[in-house]
């Protein structure tokens, strides 16, 4: 067998992690390095953990997950992140895309659809929850 993915996850509200962890477990191919309550502690240990993949929710409490992102520019080269949230809005979207986000995919995903992303990004694809995908080819789309 391969290699397994090597997750992290930086989310602050307990039930999602969890979530977010079962979910992992149930993956052979997949598993959970770390966890991080924010976005601090993620920039600090970060640079010392071998990740394949992050999950990064938008919010957290003191830096968001998109000055994460913005910060740490190339300090995680290598490392693909999936942003991890319920917020859809075309500011936040753009903003984390623009910020070095490789995906952006939404809470309410199905299980199969968050293990499925985190294979494609992996895998150097992109990617979104449907509803995010559309807004994009609106926003670049000709009128």
């Amino acid at each position: 067998m391969k290699d397994r993915i090597r997750i992290a996850i930086i989310e602050d509200t307990p039930d999602v992690r969890d979530n977010v962890r079962m979910i992992i477990g149930t993956a052979p191919d997949m598993v959970l390095v770390r966890e991080f309550t924010n976005a601090e502690d993620a920039y600090a240990e970060l640079p010392e953990l071998t990740v394949d993949v992050l999950i990064v929710d938008v919010n957290l409490p003191g830096m968001s997950g998109i000055d994460l992102l913005r910060r740490s520019g190339d300090r995680h080269s290598g490392t693909q992140c999936m942003m991890y949230t319920v917020h859809d809005d075309d500011a936040r979207v753009f903003e984390a895309l623009m910020a070095g986000a490789d995906g952006y995919l939404l809470k309410r995903s199905s299980p199969q659809h968050l293990l499925d992303a985190l294979r494609e990004l992996h895998e150097g694809g992109s990617p979104m929850s449907s509803s995010v995908a559309r807004r994009l080819v609106r926003h670049i789309r000709p009128s």
